[in-house]
Parts: C-alpha cells; sequence; structure tokens
C-alpha cells in the first residue's frame, strides 16, 4: 500500500498540473497554495506549520477538482469566492465581474469629491453595481453620502445584498433592479 501522500505533496501535484496547463511556475505554485488554504481554512502561517500533515481523500479530491478548473483558466476569485476590494473581502460569484484592483482608483476619486464626512449629504448612484464593491465602499467611507445601487441581475443584486449586510452597511443602500434605459 502505498504511503498517503501529505498536504504539500498534493499541493506540488496541483502546481504541476497548472504548469502543464501554461501556468508560469510562481503563479502556479502560489495558486495550488492559495486552493489548498482555501479549502483547509488556514492562513500562509497555518499552512507553513501543518503542510506535512496527511492528506484525506476528501481533501485530495476537492483540491484536484479546484486545480483542474484553475488549469481550465478559471479565475481564483471565483473558485474561492471572495476577492480583496479597499481592504475588504467581497463575496463574488459567476453572477458579478471580479472587482479590480484599478477600480479602487474610483473609490479615492469619489472619496475626493465627497469629502470624507464633514460635508452635507450627497447622492451616490452605482449603476451595475456587480458584488457592490463600490456602493459598499462608498456608504463606509463617506457616511453622509446616500446610496443607491442598481444592476440588471437579480442574482448580482443578491451578492452585493449580502456583501453590504456583511459590512453592516445593508440599510445604508438602496438596491434596484431594473436597466439604466428603463428609467
Amino acid at each position: 500500500m502505498a504511503p498517503t501522500p501529505s498536504l504539500a505533496d498534493v499541493v506540488a501535484r496541483g502546481r504541476r498540473r497548472l504548469e502543464d496547463a501554461g501556468q508560469p511556475a510562481g503563479e502556479a505554485a502560489r495558486d495550488a497554495s492559495l486552493l489548498a488554504r482555501h479549502l483547509l481554512g488556514w492562513d500562509e502561517a497555518g499552512w507553513l506549520v501543518r503542510q506535512r500533515e496527511p492528506a484525506s481523500p476528501a481533501f485530495r479530491t476537492q483540491c484536484s477538482t479546484l486545480i483542474e478548473r484553475r488549469a481550465a483558466a478559471e479565475p481564483i476569485a471565483y473558485l474561492i469566492g471572495e476577492r480583496e476590494f479597499y481592504g475588504r473581502m467581497f463575496r463574488v460569484t459567476r453572477d458579478v465581474l471580479i472587482p479590480r484592483p484599478e477600480t479602487e482608483l474610483i473609490v479615492d476619486a469619489a472619496l475626493g469629491e465627497l469629502g470624507r464626512g464633514g460635508e452635507a449629504p450627497r447622492a451616490i448612484l452605482d449603476i451595475g453595481t456587480g458584488s457592490g464593491c463600490l456602493a459598499v465602499t462608498l456608504a463606509l467611507e463617506s457616511p453622509a453620502a446616500a446610496v443607491v445601487a442598481t444592476d440588471v441581475s437579480a442574482a448580482a443584486l443578491e451578492v452585493a445584498k449580502a456583501n453590504a449586510q456583511a459590512f453592516g452597511a445593508g440599510a445604508r443602500i438602496v438596491f434596484r433592479l431594473g436597466s439604466l434605459l428603463a428609467g
């Protein structure tokens, strides 16, 4: 009977699979480790200390499934279900676009226009809110502003609402389903 592979062995196998799929070595190593840590619920320190533990059959199966999805170019954010934006971890699904780091510049520009809380209340309209990262972040960073978030996708609005609730901004944002062109 073959010895049970360690968690690190499973991640090394995943890294090789991702490299075979065309990912650069460093990216493949990072992605394989991140997916494993996600499954285990561990941070990087926990991984460093415990990676030599035996990998359960369930872990091996789940990790292999995520690695195959990543090898098929599915974004990491969709695989783990979250993405960091403006220092907060937002839930993401295939129903929304993944928040991009450069979108944080929109928050900075809006906050420059709004002022950070001292001015009279302003209205913010987030059209095509998706994950709600802009609406939620602006609601939290500019508490005096009235925020309305719209999307044509009911599923996207549900993700945005869940993110707003998770950050305690749910009562501060009005969510509306509909197209900007529909009025």
